[in-house]
């Protein structure tokens, strides 16, 4: 089964590849800040709404809060892809654009003293074209290119670790223990590369030289997020006083926190300014004005807080929220005058699984719905560029265990922005495909072969 699911994803991933070839995302808002902040959540967790500060799941890696790596029983192999269509509008045209690209991979690796994670994703993607037409005093006509590009990264390294509180049960009893607290950290170095360009082109005189400015931000720096979990059940006297065979499903509540503190970010900067002009398809540079290495910038990266709660038996289904707080008002990059405020998201969502132990494609798998709301970072021309969005999603078995080695698919739909005042509102599809491995005893996937 293991082979089959490979090969699978092995031709997923070249098929998305084609199309991120072929196709480039495009967002005006990420010229600003360190472009669009991806979602750290992986693809179960984001057609949930991105629950993720309480959600724990023993066969899912949740990257957000690192306290739930404790709850992993396997080792775990899981990542992902992501494409999206993206439509943007504003009072007078109308523009699409695509990706594709390879998401988010990771491990976790549980011990007796707790589990280690280790993985990459994504922290921030920029990708815009601005033009803007303008006339000075003297009646010179020129145009202003704005344009950037780029992808920062986290490669991180986390630990989770779980305390159980001793209660007082039956010698007969195997369930377990009513409350837990698990704590966990994420350390990630954060790294990657940004380009801005700017291009001056006088219109009205074609024998004058354009220039342009490039500048290119390398980040390069460590970043940490500390989390917690706590874990009840519920209805445990209901159960204490319930033969074993008689018991019912526990009902877990859990509650989530996670957090890290503002941090700078060292990065290296490096600027061109050349003039050059158009002769048929070539660029042809004059001369080179300056061309210099600014050494180390800091960018103030924000402070964040998130929160939240579930409730469910886990093993058919789970309800839970979740709230993150994030204060952008404080970060200074290499444009002083961001619009930047800080910003509410608010999410959540639902899993059922109609039968965990039943035959059937339809019951066996997991369904998801969730849905959110981010009051955005971006304050322009008085407007707000908030957010909203759906999220859809099943976790499909591939194999006879059914909590075991999934295929998760999620599906998003939203909007973004305004077209008022001048700006831009973007509506988007995003779909994902996740693919989640576990090793136990029953599936040897990841044991070392031995031979005669």
């Amino acid at each position: 089964m293991q082979a089959c699911a490979i090969k699978f994803w092995a031709i997923v991933i070249l098929a998305i590849a084609g199309i991120s070839a072929q196709a480039q995302e495009v967002s005006p808002y990420s010229r600003y800040g360190m472009g669009d902040i991806e979602s750290p959540d992986f693809a179960a967790s984001r057609s949930l709404g991105g629950l993720s500060a309480a959600y724990r799941d023993g066969y899912n890696i949740n990257f957000v809060n690192p306290a739930s790596y404790s709850h992993l029983r396997f080792v775990t192999f899981e990542t992902g892809i992501s494409a999206s269509n993206r439509w943007l509008r504003t009072d007078n045209n109308n523009y699409r654009a695509g990706d594709g690209f390879l998401d988010y991979i990771a491990m976790a690796f549980p011990f007796t003293k707790g589990t280690i994670s280790v993985g990459l994703v994504p922290f921030s993607s920029m990708r815009y074209d601005l033009q803007g037409n303008y006339s000075d005093t003297l009646g010179n006509e020129f145009s202003r290119l704005y344009s950037g590009k780029g992808r920062t990264y986290d490669l991180y390294v986390g630990y989770g670790y779980n305390f159980v509180f001793k209660d007082a049960l039956p010698k007969s009893d195997t369930t377990g223990n009513r409350h837990s607290l698990a704590i966990g950290a994420n350390a990630s170095y954060r790294f990657g590369q940004l380009r801005y360009g700017e291009v001056l082109t006088l219109t009205n005189d074609p024998f004058a030289l354009s220039s342009r400015r490039n500048t290119t931000v390398r980040v390069s720096d460590v970043v940490v997020t500390l989390g917690t979990q706590f874990r009840t059940i519920i209805n445990w006297k209901t159960a204490m006083d319930t033969s074993i065979k008689d018991r019912p499903d526990p009902l877990l509540l859990t509650l989530g926190l996670y957090g890290g503190t503002p941090s700078n970010l060292s990065s290296g900067i490096n600027s061109v300014f050349d003039r050059f002009y158009i002769a048929g398809s070539n660029v042809v540079t004059v001369d080179t004005i300056a061309n210099t290495d600014d050494g180390k910038i800091k960018l103030n990266m924000p402070a964040q807080i998130g929160f939240g709660a579930t409730l469910g038996d886990q093993n058919k289904w789970q309800v839970g929220f979740d709230v993150k707080y994030t204060f952008w008002n404080g970060f200074a990059g290499l444009n002083q005058a961001e619009p930047l405020k800080n910003s509410l998201r608010i999410g959540g969502g639902i899993e059922f699984r109609p039968n965990d132990q039943g035959k059937g494609f339809i019951r066996r798998t997991q369904y998801r719905v969730g849905g959110y709301y981010d009051s955005g970072y971006l304050d322009i021309r008085n407007q707000s560029i908030s957010e909203y969005g759906l999220s859809f999603g099943m976790g499909i078995p591939m194999g006879s265990r059914p909590r075991m080695n999934k295929l998760n698919l999620g599906v998003e739909a939203g909007s973004r922005g305004t077209a008022a005042g001048g700006l831009v509102q973007e509506t988007f599809v995003r779909v994902s495909i996740g693919i989640v491995l576990n090793s136990s005893s029953y599936d040897t996937w990841f044991v070392k072969r031995k031979y005669d």
